[in-house]
């Protein structure tokens, strides 16, 4: 908890994200000077003329390179058995297994993908909007990996205000939306969304939404069988209902 004191009052020095790349965003490829057909979206990164799900959104600004080296303990708490004392949540805990099917670059990328979600959820519940001593209480029964002070920094600089130690509503609905599709990143873009329904404590009527405005998809297998999230690419996002003026 004073570790966590500690990074959080960093958050109003500015000069402790001097050396950190926040990269360039690339979002909206190809982007006019014409101001009316711009919409922004509260989603992460996205490349609208991606024709794979896997390029869809954009892995190397959801989760930059200067971060990653700081997201590999997952893979020591596996091997040496320490894992289940970390108190990592139900969608990472079930998906750890595959770092032992998995060698080299790929065993790294789901590292990163598994340890980043972890922060985020860590993030999503220390900053959950509540007064101060409710949050004081809840901090004391959080449970989960301590966050690497470089990437906290990176957190505090796209989700909180400065000054704040809260998420506003726009910024807890881009953290879901970033723990959602790094969750299809590791279930190879076919994730049944139980396990992260709980770490969320959402279910998934509440979490449609968002997968709604993440362009994803629903599909089952049949009757009474679970259904999966996919990403059909290119991404096609529901469209805004505008009301026009009745001639007079």
């Amino acid at each position: 908890d004073n570790k966590w004191k500690s990074l959080k009052e960093q958050r109003n020095d500015p000069s402790a994200y001097l050396d950190l790349d926040l990269g360039e965003s690339k979002t909206t490829a190809d982007a006019t000077d014409s101001e009316a057909s711009v919409e922004v979206r509260n989603i992460p990164p996205y490349d609208p003329a991606a024709d794979t799900s896997e390029k869809a959104y954009l892995f190397d600004e959801i989760i930059p390179k200067n971060i990653r080296p700081h997201l590999l303990d997952i893979v020591g708490h596996f091997e040496s058995g320490e894992f289940g004392l970390k108190g990592y949540g139900s969608f990472v805990s079930n998906r750890v297994n595959k770092l032992q099917e998995l060698q080299g670059e790929d065993q790294e990328r789901l590292a990163w993908i598994l340890s980043y979600i972890t922060h985020l959820l860590s993030l999503l519940a220390r900053n959950s909007s509540m007064s101060k001593q409710k949050r004081k209480e809840k901090d004391q029964t959080i449970r989960g990996p301590m966050i690497p002070q470089a990437v906290h920094r990176k957190l505090l600089l796209m989700f909180t205000e400065p000054g704040s130690s809260s998420l506003s509503t726009e910024k807890h609905e881009l953290l879901v939306n970033y723990i959602l599709v790094l969750t299809l990143f590791a279930d190879d873009f076919r994730s049944e969304p139980t396990d992260i329904c709980v770490d969320l404590k959402m279910n998934r009527q509440m979490l449609k939404p968002y997968y709604d405005q993440l362009g994803c998809k629903s599909v089952s297998t049949g009757a009474f069988k679970p259904f999966f999230m996919t990403l059909p690419a290119p991404l096609k996002f529901p469209q805004q209902v505008t009301r026009r003026r009745r001639r007079k």
